[in-house]
């Protein structure tokens, strides 16, 4: 049996904002249908759907499971919201699963422990429950809600747009993407490494302060992991380090490929396990002649096959600058 959902959203230009959602969307997943009023994109845990009907934008989710119908909701939701520029919509979402008001992806972090990985990154041990849907290395990254300082985590529902509420009376925690470094769903277990930056955002401040028995909460997973190929090229800069390092080390032992990563200075270079096929180049932004990260793609030797498997995460002006010089017929999904 098939779950579906459907949400009709009124929107300034629905097209414009159809192929905003859609096109970022195909990014992370698979494309099974496209038309000029209609784009369907497929993820292992079910499928997202956009389209036009009498001037209004239709969302529409399908799944095999509740678990996952609720995923694909608040994903595409989330995709929605935040793309719209500043637009204010209401999404309220019908069909299976809109009787359900507790968010099955949501989870309370507790840290247990903190540890410095470089001199600008500090790495979080937390405690948590029912992680086993946080393992897998097809969706790796996670949405951290930091409560502001001096303040508790409060405790979301499940609102109508199929994302976490927040009670009114309460200051609302702000999101942040992050990545699961390591994870041991037995014991109930997970780290996450945290940037420093020199002026913090909500989670380097949290990171630079954490300490046993301080909570935040945790939503997803999602975003794109590690998929099958027979040569990979992971290009990223400290924010995606912890992705690319998780993901070297699930490698099988005989796989090929390049990693190119760059960072401020020599200090924040850290060790990484990865297969002896796959080389390992370090960029120091700030040592002069270094070339920056787009560049030094482009400047990629890559051999003549049809399956390369080529993932980035950096800065958003040098992530744009190497998916333009990537994609192509040719060229794996970037």
């Amino acid at each position: 049996m098939t779950l579906q959902a459907e949400a009709l959203v009124t929107a300034r230009d629905p097209r414009a904002l159809l192929a905003r959602v859609a096109d970022h969307l195909a990014d992370h997943g698979t494309v099974l249908a496209t038309a000029p009023d209609r784009r369907t994109i497929g993820f292992p845990f079910g499928e997202m759907g956009l389209a036009l009907r009498d001037d209004m934008l239709v969302l529409s989710a399908r799944a095999a499971e509740m678990e996952g119908l609720l995923m694909a909701r608040s994903s595409l939701a989330g995709h929605v919201i935040e793309l719209a520029e500043g637009e204010t919509l209401d999404i309220a979402w019908r069909g299976d699963g809109a009787e359900i008001t507790a968010p099955p992806n949501c989870r309370e972090l507790v840290v247990t422990a903190a540890e410095p990985v470089t001199p600008h990154m500090r790495r979080i041990h937390f405690s948590a429950e029912a992680l086993s849907r946080f393992a897998g290395l097809d969706n790796i990254h996670v949405r951290l809600a930091f409560p502001p300082a001096g303040t508790l985590l409060p405790h979301p529902t499940l609102g109508a747009d199929g994302l976490p509420k927040w009670p009114q009376d309460r200051p609302e925690p702000l999101w942040r993407k992050y990545t699961i470094r390591h994870i041991d769903v037995a014991r109930g277990t997970l780290a996450i490494d945290f940037v420093l930056h020199d002026a913090p955002g909500p989670g380097s401040a949290f990171a630079a302060a954490a300490k046993p028995g301080d909570r935040i909460g945790m939503a997803g997973p999602g975003g794109r992991g590690l998929a099958a190929a027979g040569y990979y090229v992971f290009l990223a800069d400290e924010t995606g380090l912890p992705a690319v390092a998780r993901m070297l080390e699930a490698l099988p032992a005989d796989a090929e490929g390049q990693v190119v990563i760059e960072v401020a200075e020599a200090g924040e270079r850290q060790p990484l396990r990865h297969p002896q096929g796959v080389t390992l180049t370090w960029l120091l932004r700030q040592e002069p002649g270094t070339l920056s990260l787009p560049d030094c793609a482009k400047a990629l030797a890559l051999p003549e096959r049809p399956d390369i498997y080529l993932w980035s995460a950096s800065e958003f002006s040098d992530f744009k600058a190497i998916r333009s010089h990537f994609r192509g017929p040719d060229r794996a999904a970037l």
